[in-house]
C-alpha cells in the first residue's frame, strides 16, 4: 500500500461542486463512523494501518463532504500520522481551504 485515503465524517456539505467525486457515488454515505462513534477503534486501526504498512507513502485526507467542515478529525489524522509515520505526505482534498498553522508540518 502506497497511499491511504482517510475520510472525514460525513456531513452535509456546504458545497455543490461540479467537480466533486462524492457526490457521483451511489455510496449513500454507507461508512461506519467509528471517529465520532468509537474514537479508540479508529484511531487503533489508524495506529495499525500506518505501522503494518512500510510502504505507505502518502494520507489523502478526504470525505463525502467538505473536509474542512471537520477540522477536528483533520487535527486528529495529522497528529498521529506524525508520530508514527513522520516523514510521510499528507494530502488534504479540499475546496474550502482555510490557512491554519497545524496544516502546515
Amino acid at each position: 500500500m502506497k497511499s491511504l485515503q482517510v475520510l472525514t465524517p460525513n456531513k452535509k456539505c456546504i458545497f455543490d461542486c461540479p467537480f466533486c467525486i462524492a457526490k457521483g457515488h451511489e455510496h449513500n454515505n454507507d461508512f461506519v463512523n467509528n471517529y465520532e462513534n468509537n474514537y479508540s477503534k479508529w484511531e487503533s486501526n489508524l495506529i495499525k494501518i500506518l505501522k503494518e504498512n512500510r510502504n505507505l507513502k502518502n494520507i489523502v485526507i478526504t470525505g463525502t463532504n467538505e473536509p474542512m467542515q471537520d477540522v477536528k478529525c483533520i487535527k486528529d489524522i495529522v497528529r498521529i500520522t506524525r508520530k508514527y509515520k513522520s516523514d510521510i505526505n499528507i494530502e488534504l482534498q479540499t475546496r474550502y481551504y482555510k490557512y491554519d498553522k497545524f496544516l502546515i508540518c
